[in-house]
């Protein structure tokens, strides 16, 4: 029915005034209805264009050129960093049974996509010579015990001999793998200069041993012309701003929050092909506080806000990579 058509009807002689009440009423709400439902496909079709894909679409963006990891090749290694705090409560909002499942899920993440994957930890860093040093400027600035071992991993990484001429692969321990397999980890590991893929955020980089030290070392420079807050982000971005990129290579390669996309009908899925391009993702405290404003964080029973989405990110990691496997590798 259009409008026209209710006003046709509500003027036909044998209609009493009631029944012509009663037909305006139900006709203002099929308009209501209709109206609402279309504001709501445009809105998301504005801040997802995704949203309205069919079952036909989504199947079209299976990545179909995966292959199984290569057993007898050399697995490249990716490295991570983590040193459990002192305090019973665990450290930035996650318990330690919480850090302990996200390592988990790290590890198997990397692994299942043919990495060999190694934690360091305070004592690798320690091997560094300028440990010391650099841990007492930081003590100086009252930097505390989170961006302290941030800075840590970089001297850790430092110390890793690389025999093989290749760079080295770090990334955060919530940093998880979508089209960087073993086999692409080792083309780009061929170039040995420093090449961070999420720009001055520092959760998945590669880079040889002489320019972890370097770029180190570039950061503590700037350690003395601080600009507000101390971290191993801030003081990589600061020093792109004070000397330029310094023979570093920045991109912009890693989702920052989960990747699902809505559907009217079947709720979450993948988009395949908004994705294809993407090497990995982090599921950060400000990733996951995005996906639930959002409306995009995996269903997990028991999640029932951004705070226990945050502490429990271990376990939607787990999920996002089954989907991810289900999805678009086929």
């Amino acid at each position: 029915f259009s409008l026209n058509h209710i006003l046709i009807l509500i003027e036909m002689p044998q209609y009493c005034p009631t029944k012509r009440g009663v037909i305006l009423v139900v006709a203002s709400i099929f308009f209501l209805h209709a109206t609402l439902m279309e504001k709501i496909e445009s809105r998301n079709l504005i801040e997802n264009p995704s949203f309205l894909l069919d079952k036909d679409e989504e199947n079209d963006n299976v990545v179909t050129n995966y292959q199984p990891p290569d057993s007898s090749v050399k697995k490249p290694v990716m490295y991570t960093f983590f040193e459990p705090t002192k305090d019973k409560y665990g450290c930035c909002g996650m318990s330690h049974e919480g850090h302990n499942t996200l390592l988990g899920a790290w590890k198997e993440a990397w692994e299942d996509r043919g990495w060999e994957t190694t934690v360091l930890t305070k004592e690798n860093a320690m091997d560094h010579p300028d440990f010391d040093t650099l841990t007492a400027k930081l003590q100086d600035l009252h930097v505390g015990e989170y961006d302290t071992k941030c800075f840590w991993r970089w001297l850790a990484m430092a110390t890793i001999e690389d025999d093989n001429e290749e760079g080295l692969w770090m990334s955060d321990y919530d940093v998880f793998p979508l089209q960087l397999d073993a086999e692409e980890g080792r083309k780009i590991a061929n170039d040995r200069a420093f090449k961070s893929f999420s720009r001055h955020v520092p959760c998945l980089i590669n880079a040889s041993k002489h320019e972890w030290d370097r770029v180190i070392h570039l950061m503590m420079d700037q350690l003395e012309n601080r600009r507000g807050k101390v971290s191993d982000m801030f003081m990589l971005k600061q020093v792109e701003q004070s000397l330029g990129m310094s023979g570093m290579n920045w991109s912009a390669e890693v989702a920052d929050t989960f990747i699902y996309s809505k559907n009217i009908t079947d709720g979450l899925f993948i988009n395949c092909k908004h994705f294809s391009w993407m090497k990995a993702i982090h599921l950060s405290h400000a990733g996951v506080q995005k996906a639930w404003k959002l409306g995009i964080h995996p269903n997990i029973e028991g999640i029932r806000g951004p705070g226990t989405a945050i502490r429990r990110r271990g376990e939607s990691s787990i999920q996002l990579m089954k989907d991810f496997h289900q999805q678009c590798l086929g």
